[in-house]
């Protein structure tokens, strides 16, 4: 690790920044993997949190960001990893 990959944030708490060694997910990130995703990961959720709270949890902003952006990854992902599957 570099110095560089050392900060702090504007709560004063540290923060570790290294790409090769990602080891934090957002909040946002989290909830909408619980909410948004698998049945099991829903019904997880359903252990974690309250109805009322799943609600509250469902209309956070963020959401709908982040659903908004796999439908375009969706739309412009290469399946095929960059190999020809098809011929031309």
């Amino acid at each position: 690790m570099d110095r560089s990959n050392f900060a702090v944030d504007t709560t004063g708490r540290p923060v570790i920044l290294d790409f090769e060694q990602i080891g934090w997910l957002p909040k946002s990130l989290e909830l909408f993997t619980l909410l948004n995703t698998t049945g099991f990961a829903r019904v997880v959720s359903e252990h974690l949190f309250t109805p009322e709270e799943i609600a509250v949890l469902r209309a956070q902003p963020n959401l709908k960001s982040i659903a908004a952006v796999k439908g375009l990854l969706g739309i412009a992902a290469r399946p095929c990893f960059g190999t020809f599957t098809h011929r031309f």
